[in-house]
């Protein structure tokens, strides 16, 4: 029925089409710029007073849209790869449900709309109704419309098993070393461990560009009234308050004011007043995590050694308490990572695994359509020479264009 239906389309709009070979302009010259609203093939502008962001607009089958993606901020939306820029570029992928996030006047599409919209243009509406640019080598459309579709790709949650095997997050590393430096007289081997209190931390940035302004949050299992640590060594890093997550887990803010070059790393002391290691012994990001649950195998941090790691910062190899040479430093991936106020790395407790897929190959867009089962639901894909309507789960997040009421 599909195929029949699109070869019935693409008769009849190809000759539409070519006896309208500049339909835009026809119009335009016919009514005047000032009255050509609602008018198809013109084009305008629209701006959503939520937060005075300003949106090109196209009239096309009798339907103005958005030719640029939704970018309001919603909790339930996010930047890929979590990077503020690519909101800016591509507008925010959004996951379901899609209540609210249109401006007033305006409306996440149904299927039904987008098959009209698919219907207007014809043959290869993929392709007519793509951007030129921003697409993978031989995918760019020709944006005959001005619809300007982009290749934002897609986001989805996923299994853990599927998580640990493809995982997207940034390739940046935190490693801990519990430490007695500068504290031998609380901290060594004639005094309980527990009685230590200090970390260095190392931040190893693997990837092609630089990270600025980064926060990790490390999880310590103590009270938000713990005092504030203090950081010793060259890199700008502050403290913030102890901070009560939205699962009421508690973790320590640390804000990373330095720049860390491509292929760099940083390396700074966290020294408490008077809190010591029997304050963190439940902390989430020092703790063993193995087994079905856990993201990746983890041994934890051996707070035990403190007292044998005695070195400073760049001393990584030390003598632990047999006596055997060790990396003193452990990669901790139990410490999240956030740019730009989203994790890019490490998982927190009850952190749902997403992945991020497609970019510069996928242009997929919601439709507020769903089937009997509330978990499917209908979304356009444009990627493709010819667009065409999926029916898929309601777990991922994807781009919205939303067509005026």
């Amino acid at each position: 029925m599909k195929n029949f239906f699109g070869v019935i389309v693409s008769f009849s709009v190809a000759a539409l089409l070519c006896a309208c070979t500049d339909y835009a302009q026809k119009i335009e010259d016919e009514y005047g710029p000032e009255d050509s609203s609602g008018k198809d093939g013109v084009s305008g502008e629209m701006t959503d007073y939520r937060d005075g962001r300003t949106y090109r607009t196209v009239t096309l089958g009798g339907q103005e849209w958005m030719a640029e993606n939704l970018n309001y901020n919603t909790p339930a939306s996010l930047c890929f790869v979590y990077l503020e820029e690519n909101c800016s570029s591509y507008g925010r992928l959004y996951g379901w449900p899609l209540d609210g996030i249109c401006p007033d006047g305006w409306h996440v599409p149904s299927e039904a709309e987008w098959r009209t919209l698919f219907y207007y243009v014809g043959d290869n509406s993929g392709t007519k109704l793509k951007s030129t640019s921003g697409w993978k080598v031989g995918m760019s459309g020709s944006d005959d419309y001005g619809f300007s579709a982009m290749a934002a790709g897609a986001a989805s949650y996923v299994d853990m098993e599927t998580y640990r095997e493809l995982n997207t997050d940034a390739k940046i590393d935190v490693l801990i070393k519990p430490t007695a430096y500068q504290n031998t007289d609380r901290c060594n081997e004639y005094h309980a461990w527990y009685d230590c209190g200090d970390f260095f931390v190392e931040i190893v940035n693997n990837e092609s560009s630089a990270f600025n302004n980064l926060e990790l949050h490390f999880y310590l299992g103590a009270t938000p009234a713990l005092e504030k640590p203090i950081s010793l060594g060259e890199p700008q890093v502050s403290f913030g308050e102890q901070t009560v997550d939205e699962n009421g887990e508690c973790y320590l803010p640390i804000h990373i004011e330095s720049s860390i070059p491509a292929g760099g790393r940083i390396v700074f002391q966290i020294k408490w007043p008077s809190a010591t290691y029997a304050d963190f012994i439940n902390g989430w990001s020092l703790l063993e995590h193995k087994g079905e649950g856990a993201f990746v195998e983890f041994d934890g941090i051996d707070l035990s050694q403190a007292p044998y790691f005695t070195g400073d910062e760049s001393q990584r190899n030390e003598l632990n308490s047999q006596g055997y040479e060790v990396d003193s430093y452990t990669l901790d991936p139990y410490i999240p990572v956030y740019y730009n106020g989203a994790r890019i790395a490490g998982y927190g407790p009850y952190y749902e695994p997403i992945l991020f897929f497609s970019t510069g190959e996928f242009a997929a867009f919601w439709t507020s359509s769903a089937k009997i089962y509330p978990d499917s639901i209908y979304y356009a894909d444009l990627s493709n020479e010819s667009a065409s309507i999926v029916e898929d789960a309601s777990d991922g997040f994807l781009s919205v264009r939303c067509v005026k009421d």
